[in-house]
Order: structure tokens, then C-alpha cells, then sequence
């Protein structure tokens, strides 16, 4: 994976945990709140990203993950243009407060992996129970924005091809059961590809182009197959920056 793919439509996808090694030191409460009212605050207030959603793993065990999901806290920015990420604009934000113990900078107190996910394709928009519609504000191919809305959970599930995969084999795997389930129970589901990865442990272990595909809910009663790596997030932020037009 090269930097040179980061552009396009689509998500930037971190999860993370405060590491072992600070939890002494860094509570949750805040982890979160530096997370929250300064780090999320200041990314949507960027040119380049406009809404922020944060999420927490349905089955945290603790802050600092365990053995069923290493990284249990998912932050999930839309982007018109993966490529702001390379921006000096984006490599501007902070990544130190006063607000947090030790050194006050966030890479010395927490583990993240940064997963850039360019936008393929998604199914039509379902209305579920009046509770949300869409979870994400994604760009679409023509780099207009869809409407903000939000659903109170996310279920990411990952793909690691064997052998080199085309987006139509992918789309033909999702669709086979009881992936066909899927929809009709989300509200909307999205597929990505892994384009690049910023992470001590990268999504992909192998040499082959994986897929991250998102669906969004209401309740989390839905089940994925063993085969695939899955994991379901609450909602438990969602900020959106409104800017006039011009």
C-alpha cells in the first residue's frame, strides 16, 4: 500500500484503545472528553472534514480492549477527498493537550489504527424505525454529500481474500447468505476498500486488497458468519459542522 492511494470518496476509520501502559494514569471519562471537546471538535472544524462519528464497541470489556477486539473506541470521519489526510491543513491538528496526563500527547497515552477506506458502493437508503436512516455523511462518486443522519449502531465487518479479489466477487460474497439479511434489517449498507493503512498491526496481513463493509441499525440482533471479522459499535457521538455556503 502506497500513500499515493490515499484519494477519493470515502472513510477515515480509527480505532483505539488507551494503551496498557497509561492506564494508571488516563482514565476513560478522560480519554473520551479530550477526544470529544477537542480532538473531534478541531478535526470537524477543518476544511476538508465535516462530520465526526464516535463509537464504542458493544462488547467492551475495558478501556484498554481484550482479546475479542484489541481497539474497542471507533472514530468514523467522511470525506469528500481521502487526500486532505496528506494536507498540511489536516498534519496541523493537535495531538497534545494539557488536558491529558503525562507528556499531554495523545500517541504516548493511546494505541490507534488509522484504516483509509475508499467508498465502492452502497444499497439504496431503508427507513427503519424512525430512530436514523443513514450512520454516514459519505461522499459519493460525483463528490457531493449525502444527507447527515445517524443510526444508533454500526456493524463493520472485514474481508481478507485468500487471492486478489474484484468488486464484483466481493458484492457476490456479501449478497449470499444470511449477508442477504442484511438488508432488510439495516437501514444502509456500504462497502469499502482498505487503500491504505497507519497502524502498528495493519487490517490486511496479507499481500491482497481487503474490504470493509458497513451496515447500520437500530438494535443490534443481527449476526455475521464466523468467517468474517465483524464487530457491532453504539453511537455514542455524533458532531456536524454547519458551514454557510461560499
Amino acid at each position: 500500500m502506497s500513500i499515493s492511494a490515499i484519494q477519493g470518496p470515502g472513510l477515515l476509520f480509527v480505532r483505539s484503545r488507551i494503551s496498557p501502559t497509561s492506564k494508571n494514569i488516563l482514565d476513560e471519562p478522560t480519554f473520551l472528553k479530550w477526544y470529544d471537546d477537542e480532538h473531534i471538535a478541531e478535526v470537524v472544524s477543518t476544511s476538508g472534514i465535516q462530520s465526526a462519528f464516535r463509537y464504542v464497541d458493544v462488547g467492551k470489556s475495558s478501556p484498554t480492549g481484550d482479546f475479542q477486539n484489541l481497539k474497542p473506541f471507533l472514530a468514523v470521519y467522511p470525506m469528500r477527498d481521502l487526500a486532505f489526510t496528506l494536507s498540511d491543513e489536516f498534519k496541523k491538528i493537535n495531538v497534545k493537550s494539557t488536558n491529558l496526563p503525562g507528556s499531554g500527547i495523545i500517541y504516548d497515552l493511546a494505541d490507534m489504527d488509522v484504516s483509509y477506506l475508499g467508498f465502492l458502493g452502497a444499497t439504496p437508503r431503508k427507513d427503519g424505525d424512525g430512530v436514523g436512516k443513514l450512520s454516514l455523511t459519505v461522499a459519493k462518486s460525483d463528490n457531493t454529500d449525502t444527507e447527515a443522519e445517524h443510526a444508533r449502531y454500526i456493524l463493520s465487518s472485514g474481508v481478507r481474500p485468500e487471492k486478489e479479489a474484484g468488486i464484483d466477487s466481493i458484492q457476490s460474497f456479501y449478497e449470499q447468505v444470511p449477508f442477504s439479511l442484511l438488508v432488510l434489517t439495516y437501514f444502509n449498507q456500504r462497502l469499502h476498500k482498505l487503500i491504505f493503512s497507519a497502524s502498528k498491526y495493519p487490517f490486511s496481513l496479507n499481500p491482497h486488497t481487503s474490504f470493509v463493509h458497513c451496515a447500520t441499525s437500530s438494535s443490534t440482533q443481527e449476526q455475521t458468519p464466523n468467517r468474517v471479522l465483524s464487530r457491532v459499535y453504539q453511537l455514542q457521538m455524533k458532531r456536524t459542522l454547519s458551514r454557510l455556503p461560499g
